[in-house]
């Protein structure tokens, strides 16, 4: 894939997929076998990724508005850096809709083969949304032994 392809993938992951909440481009875009590293764990799959993410976040913030901020394209890869705001309404993050408007930034970097997306990882704050919105406190870092 040549890099402008690969830039105009991941615009159309956030824009069309996300932006205009066109669910079934999770499965056009997305590889079968695809794997993703996000804050919550890995995702294996775009049921998966379609259940643990996309519905439970459009479920808690349903005027999900995501602006992609840079585009970094190079060979099979884009990494995108993107700004996020909305409403807590719903309960998809496990606890219920508080009505606070959230704003949140992050980068997803994402790798393609034959179109579609093989493999993506997300970096965002996401303890900082959830301590926002009056979750309880979860560790944000794993230890280590030495």
């Amino acid at each position: 894939m040549t890099e402008s392809q690969c830039g105009s993938l991941a615009r159309r992951w956030f824009a069309d997929m996300w932006g205009q909440r066109r669910e079934e481009l999770i499965f056009d875009l997305m590889a079968p076998n695809c794997t993703g590293q996000t804050e919550a764990g890995p995702i294996v799959g775009p049921e998966q990724w379609r259940d643990q993410i996309y519905r439970p976040f459009l479920n808690a913030l349903p005027d999900l508005s995501i602006e992609i901020v840079g585009v970094v394209e190079g060979n099979d890869e884009a990494v995108v850096r993107w700004e996020a705001t909305g409403i807590h309404q719903g309960d998809g993050f496990g606890i219920p809709g508080s009505g606070l408007k959230v704003r949140f930034r992050g980068m997803t970097w994402l790798r393609f083969a034959n179109g579609q997306i093989v493999e993506g990882a997300d970096s965002w704050n996401q303890s900082g949304v959830m301590a926002t919105l009056g979750a309880p406190a979860t560790p944000s870092a794993e230890v280590l032994a030495s």
